[in-house]
Order: C-alpha cells, then sequence, then structure tokens
C-alpha cells in the first residue's frame, strides 16, 4: 500500500483497486459526506436563527456555514468518476470515448430522477399553503419550463424558483456536455496547461462577475457568476488529474497531499467567511482533490464491517443524488414542525436535522430503487455494447507531460 518516504501508490491502494473495480467505496464515502454538509447548511438556514457567542452552539453553526463546500466536492468527484473508467489500465492512454453513447448514458442517470423530483415538488408548490413554506409565491410557467430545460442558473428569477439545489444538476450536465472537450484539451495540451489554464478561467470570472454586480446590482444576471461553469470548471478538471493519477498508479507523497488538503480546507473556510467566492472554490475544489487521493489509501476493511461507519456512509452515498434532490423541500415543510418542537435551540434543531437526515436517507434509497437503478442497469447495457462492437477499447494518448459515478 505504501512506498519509502511515506508515498502512497495511489494506483494500487487496496483489492478494490487492484481487482479493477469501477466503483470505488472511498469515493461513496466522501459523497455522502458532501451530500450531508449541503443537508445542514439548509438546516441552518431555513431552521435556525443566528447564535451569539462563542460557545459550542456558535462552533457547530459556523461548521454547518461551510456546507456549500459540498456542491464543490460533488463536481470534483464526477470529473473523477468519468475518467476513471476512461484511464484504469491504459498506461498513458485514454479510452476512447464515444460520444454519443455517453451522452445517453448521462442523461439515463441525472434525468429520470431529476424530472419525477421535480413534477412533484411543482405539484406540491401549486397547493397555495404549501407554496408559501416551499418558495413564497407559486412558480411561473417561465420557472418550470427553465427547470425543465436545465436552464435555471442563468437568470435570478428562475434560480431558486422551484427547488433551489437543481441548479447543481444543470451544472453537471454542462459539464458532461463540456467532458469529451476536457479529454481532447488534455490530450493536445496536457495537464499543467488545461489545469492552470480553467484556474485562471475561474479568477477572470470571478473577477469580471464582481465589476458586472457592481455596475448592475439590479440586473437578472447578477451574482450567477458563482454558479456559472467557468467559475467551476477547474474543480471538474481537478477530478479528472486524480483519476488519471489513481488509475495510473502514480507514487505520491501521502503527507504532502494531506498537508496540501489542510492548507486548501483553511482557504475554502476563510473564502466562506469573507465571502471571497474564488478563494472559497480553489480552496474546497482542491480539498476534495486531495480527499480522494488520500482516501484511496484506507483499507478495504474499513468499508466492509456491518457496523462501520465508513460502510454506513458508503450506502448513503450510493443513494446521495435522491437525498440531495429531495432535500431541502423536505426541510422547509417540516420547519413549522420543527420549531414547534424544540423551538429556537441551535443544537436540539441540529438533532432533530440528523434524525431527519436518517429519515430521509430511507426515502433516497426507496427513490434509488425506483427512479435511479433501472436507468443506471440500461446504461450499463449501453456500456458494455459499446465495449462489445470495440468502440470503447481504442486508446488515445492522454498528455505528453505525465505530472465512479453521478
Amino acid at each position: 500500500m505504501t512506498g519509502t518516504r511515506g508515498d502512497v501508490d495511489v494506483g494500487q491502494p487496496s483489492a478494490h483497486l487492484r481487482a479493477g473495480r469501477r466503483r470505488l467505496d472511498h469515493i461513496d464515502a466522501i459523497r455522502a459526506v458532501a451530500a450531508l454538509f449541503v443537508f445542514f447548511l439548509h438546516v441552518r438556514g431555513f431552521w435556525l436563527p443566528r447564535p451569539s457567542g462563542h460557545g459550542l452552539s456558535f462552533i457547530v453553526d459556523r461548521i454547518a456555514a461551510q456546507g456549500a463546500a459540498g456542491v464543490d466536492v460533488f463536481v470534483v468527484l464526477s470529473g473523477f468518476c468519468l475518467t476513471y473508467p476512461l484511464v484504469l489500465g491504459q498506461g498513458a492512454t485514454f479510452r476512447r470515448l464515444w460520444v454519443s453513447a455517453f451522452y445517453k448514458r448521462r442523461a439515463l442517470r441525472l434525468l429520470p430522477a431529476y424530472y419525477a423530483v421535480l413534477i412533484v415538488v411543482v405539484a406540491l408548490e401549486m397547493v397555495p399553503s404549501l407554496a408559501r413554506r416551499l418558495v413564497g409565491p407559486r412558480p411561473s410557467a417561465t420557472d418550470i419550463v427553465a427547470n425543465a430545460l436545465l436552464l435555471q442558473p442563468f437568470d435570478n428569477h428562475t434560480l431558486g424558483s422551484v427547488n433551489g439545489p437543481m441548479w447543481s444538476i444543470s451544472l453537471e450536465f454542462q459539464l458532461y456536455l463540456l467532458f469529451p472537450v476536457m479529454l481532447w484539451l488534455v490530450t493536445r495540451s496536457g495537464w499543467r496547461v488545461t489545469v492552470g489554464g480553467t484556474i485562471l478561467l475561474a479568477f477572470g470570472t470571478d473577477v469580471v462577475g464582481r465589476w458586472y454586480d457592481h455596475h448592475h446590482a439590479a440586473s437578472a444576471l447578477s451574482g450567477l457568476y458563482q454558479f456559472s461553469l467557468p467559475a467551476h470548471l477547474f474543480q471538474f478538471v481537478l477530478g479528472m488529474l486524480a483519476a488519471s493519477l489513481l488509475a495510473r498508479r502514480a507514487m505520491v507523497p501521502l503527507a504532502s497531499t494531506a498537508v496540501g488538503g489542510v492548507v486548501a480546507l483553511a482557504v475554502g473556510a476563510v473564502g466562506t467567511i469573507a465571502g471571497e467566492e474564488f478563494l472559497r472554490t480553489f480552496g474546497y475544489g482542491v480539498f476534495a482533490a486531495t480527499l480522494v487521493i488520500i482516501g484511496s489509501a484506507i483499507p478495504d476493511r474499513f468499508f466492509e464491517g456491518a457496523s462501520s461507519p465508513l460502510r454506513a456512509l458508503t450506502r448513503l452515498g450510493l443513494v446521495s443524488f435522491s437525498f440531495y434532490l429531495v432535500h431541502q423541500p423536505v426541510i422547509l415543510l417540516l420547519g413549522g414542525l420543527a420549531g414547534s418542537l424544540v423551538g429556537h435551540a441551535t443544537i436540539p434543531l441540529y438533532l432533530l436535522g440528523a434524525a431527519l437526515a436518517v429519515a430521509l436517507w430511507g426515502v433516497a434509497a426507496v427513490l434509488f430503487r425506483v427512479l435511479e437503478e433501472p436507468f443506471l442497469r440500461r446504461g450499463s447495457m449501453l456500456r458494455v455494447t459499446e465495449e462489445a462492437s470495440g468502440r470503447g477499447s481504442s486508446p488515445q494518448r492522454a498528455d505528453r507531460s505525465a505530472p465512479n459515478g453521478r
């Protein structure tokens, strides 16, 4: 598992990688933690008054305030999960991507569950008393169409008009559309140019976005740069790079990676507190990539025990997409009940939120079986057909400079 001088063989850290499995337990565990962070951010935002002082309530609240990092982690994991099967066992090459089949698989992965939840939430919001709890005014036809076409992040009026977290599904679909281009760019220009270029793109987006907001504060586009693809593309590319390192069995210094991850975590936290969006996304993006690499060194036995907390996280990670889609409407609908049960006490409300998360886990497991698993099987059949026909077997060069999934 480990080499000399504190290095970790990130491509062959445990049995699940040596066996070439496409699904990695530690990725599911990280995905679960990211989903829970977003969940508690919304518990904080919709249930809780802001605690004062510097006691335990304040500390817990400050940690929950960092929950937007969960979306940054999701973006990194998306880049990782799409790239890992294309480099596993390929040496310095990418397995050829058959673009049309890839887009079909991605649509089958996201859209059935997305549209099912969208229909149910819109139906609830047509009831005036429920609409007031969920979104305020009932969504208009424009709101519904924008969400149906995954265009809600392009206008402030539609961004949170039906179900707030759904903006990130639009972002993810945009990343899917761009993925073949990013593979080509890495193949042509290498990792340094691709990673560096996308980081500069994010920084430039932040600068231009801030300038625009300063001069056009009332515009329907104000603040939207934070939700845009250019602001998050580098996180996706960092996930792709992590997949390349893992699958190609690169030797990475574990201690240095861990230190870099801690520094990146601190940068992300400072960026959140200071309201510096680029610092936040950069810090949490780098942290997520280091977490993927370090997590690969965790032995299999920690994921296999029936009572292992990591085993529980992998199970939640497996159904985290459904969990993510439904959590905010449920939190909003139950806000009044939560307040009547425990008032505005911070710690009891977070504990009540934890109990709700467990219940939602069960709901998400059912939704996964009904709305996700059948279409995942169809996507797997497309992959098998693609590989059997030879479409996915031809390699292409990955880069000239060498440096699972949702």
